[in-house]
């Protein structure tokens, strides 16, 4: 149902939770990357227009993400995706992509890398 409100942002925290977690264990570089997926076909009425989000979705989605508790060193960007026409999705539309807030990169321990390899390497090989 079409309500004009984002659907799913509770779980923003369990984005959250994982990048902390991610960061906690030690990698570099940890981001959280939030994709919003809007269909503006009501809006735009099969015009070529942008229909980006709307300011209030815009600032509904920021105040959300702003208030999340990261680890300081997360990064954090933000993936658009707009349905503007009645067509399949993303294949007429827009994408912009947005980064909110650069990582702090520390040096990773060599342990760390050599763990994540051997994990590959088992999954690779079944």
């Amino acid at each position: 149902m079409r309500t004009g409100r984002p659907n799913r942002l509770e779980e923003l925290e369990d984005g959250v939770r994982q990048a902390n977690m991610l960061a906690d264990i030690g990698f570099s570089q940890v981001y959280l990357y939030v994709v919003v997926v809007a269909d503006t076909r009501k809006e735009t009425m099969g015009q070529d227009v942008w229909a980006g989000l709307t300011s209030e979705l815009r600032e509904l989605i920021y105040r959300r993400v702003s208030a999340l508790v990261l680890f300081k060193r997360i990064g954090i960007f933000r993936h658009d995706f707009i349905q503007t026409k009645d067509y399949e999705p993303f294949e007429v539309g827009s994408r912009q992509h947005h980064l909110l807030k650069p990582a702090t990169a520390l040096e990773q321990k060599h342990d760390l890398s050599h763990w994540v390899a051997a994990a590959m390497a088992l999954r690779e090989k079944s």
